[in-house]
């Protein structure tokens, strides 16, 4: 018998399957510090095939780069003993992968978690964290998220001065603290020359609304001080032989994970590469926000920054004034994506006092309710009025005349008059606005702040506009009633634009918790697609963990 003939891709030279095997790995996702958590086990799948792929595979450092830790690194138990963790296969990785640099991502995440943190200390002593549990979250996973990365981090970190990028995703405190505490001293003392991409998210969004970080046993230490290292270690550093801890960073995303911000801005100013590109920082409760000289810092030493995105985790206005003022806004010139997310006028005034750029290509600005659609009274007239500012009133932070794409959340206004005025010469300014996308606010003052007056033609470049309001107390008057008289509206304003309307569709989209208010309508006018409909609101299933956090404010 004939042995079997070998596949045509055999006869490829060992350079070009290299090549193949190489990019076989990539990401399709060009974002920093993505992570395509499938392609980490592609090397062991390709060794898998053949002896003479196993060979190939097995001498491209490059293709063991990507190394996670995950709860598929967890063995069952024989029955006799629990879960044993698997350590080889990290250990393979990194001898694999010599001396590349290293693409990590700890993500010890449960997909049955229900909101609850058993580390918290609530207030309320009938409170019981379990009341509110789905019955399918077992807090004993918590523990094994902990043994997870007390097991497996120590295995990765005397590899500090290869990694590239890093990141680490949990639902709760602890584990993050763990990481966070294993990590810092090495870092802080040794640094990570090659780190591009750090992310850092405790996915326990509804934390930050408590003005006191919680759990409040485990604030401190912070991450990046050097209040972990030992005596010695700190004597050198005081002997002027510190090392930047992140001399090469360019993107940092912070969600729930505060710092200590003093040492991460004294990192940027020091930053080999120019400072961080994209700078996201989410939830975080006001006890642990930056301080304004902090964040102000941190910004000028990134001239180079093209995405900031601040939301629920600004600085507040009241702090270290006098260094504030002589700071000056920070000028951002290359900025192409910001989302400012505030929880009070205090919190918006201190981040818009902080910037100035009229590069934004895309620009987010809401006011963030503890539970959505919740609507507290909340005056936007203050936002609106910065944006609305003239050269002559001063330094505008930002400047919307190239802005393609602007989301509006909550802004709403007391005063009416000046809201609306100030709505009108926001939008106005934006002259090539492409698409206009508003939340919670009144839809007659958006509708009426696009029809042109005299010589001011609001965006004229707008093609798409879509008005969303969720269920809250002072929309509580709508109904299917409004449908008619908007699309009235909508007529009208694509009448008054029809010279330069550029329109090509106009969606209101109603959630309303009366059922007997329910309702659409549909038409095409002119060139323009316009769709309105009033629809019942479900529960939020997030609603119920909300309120459960809220019982530790």
């Amino acid at each position: 018998m004939l042995p079997p003939r070998p596949p045509p891709i055999s006869k490829l030279p060992v350079e070009l399957l290299s090549i193949i095997f190489v990019l076989s790995r990539e990401p399709e996702d060009d974002d920093p510090g993505s992570f395509d958590t499938s392609s980490v086990k592609t090397p062991l799948i390709l060794s898998h095939v053949s002896r003479h792929w196993r060979n190939i595979a097995r001498n491209i450092p490059r293709l063991w780069t990507q190394i996670c830790v995950s709860w598929d690194l967890l063995i069952e138990g024989d029955g006799s003993s629990g879960p044993r963790i698997e350590t080889n296969l990290i250990a393979s990785y990194l001898a694999l992968s010599k001396n590349c640099p290293l693409d990590i991502r700890i993500d010890v995440r449960d997909e049955d978690w229900d909101g609850t943190e058993p580390e918290i200390e609530y207030d309320d002593p009938d409170y019981d964290p379990a009341s509110t549990s789905t019955g399918t979250y077992h807090p004993d996973r918590l523990l094994v998220a902990c043994s997870l990365i007390t097991n497996l981090l120590p295995l990765l970190i005397p590899h500090l001065h290869r990694w590239g990028s890093l990141g680490i995703l949990t639902d709760t405190w602890a584990p993050m603290f763990i990481a966070l505490n294993l990590i810092n001293p090495s870092l802080t003392t040794f640094g990570a020359p090659r780190l591009e991409s750090l992310t850092l998210m405790r996915c326990n969004g509804y934390v930050c609304f408590n003005p006191m970080f919680e759990p409040k046993r485990l604030v401190k230490p912070e991450f990046l001080s050097r209040e972990t290292l030992s005596d010695d270690a700190n004597s050198v550093l005081n002997d002027g032989l510190a090392v930047n801890p992140l001399p090469r960073l360019k993107h940092l995303a912070l969600m729930g994970v505060h710092v200590d911000w003093d040492a991460l801005a004294n990192a940027m100013e020091t930053n080999e590469v120019g400072g961080l590109e994209t700078l996201s920082l989410r939830s975080l409760s006001k006890q642990v926000t930056p301080s304004r000289v902090a964040f102000l810092r941190l910004l000028h030493a990134s001239p180079n920054m093209e995405s900031l995105v601040v939301n629920t985790a600004g600085p507040s206005s009241s702090s270290d004034s006098e260094e504030y003022d002589g700071l000056g806004r920070a000028r951002l010139n290359k900025l192409q994506m910001l989302e400012i997310g505030y929880r009070s006028e205090e919190e918006a005034e201190a981040l818009l006092g902080s910037i100035s750029t009229s590069t934004a290509r895309e620009v987010v600005l809401k006011y963030e309710e503890y539970i959505p659609g919740e609507v507290e009274n909340m005056d936007g007239e203050l936002v609106l009025g910065y944006l609305a500012k003239t050269e002559a009133e001063g330094q505008r932070p930002l400047v919307l005349s190239d802005v393609e794409e602007l989301r509006l959340s909550g802004v709403g206004f007391e005063d009416e008059l000046m809201g609306r005025e100030a709505l009108k010469t926001v939008l106005a300014g934006a002259k090539r606005l492409k698409r206009l996308n508003v939340v919670d606010m009144a839809v007659e003052d958006v509708l009426r702040s696009l029809i042109p007056e005299g010589t001011r033609h609001p965006c004229p470049e707008l093609q798409s506009l879509t008005m969303k309001l969720r269920p809250s107390f002072q929309y509580t008057v709508v109904s299917n009633a409004c449908i008619p008289v908007w699309m009235e509206m909508v007529t009208r304003l694509l009448g008054e634009r029809r010279k330069t309307s550029t329109l090509k569709e106009v969606t209101i989209e109603v959630e309303s918790f009366a059922p007997d208010f329910v309702g659409k309508d549909k038409a095409t006018i002119g060139e323009t697609f316009v769709s309105i409909s009033v629809s019942k609101a479900s529960m939020l299933d997030s609603t119920q963990s909300a309120c459960a956090l809220g019982s530790a404010q």
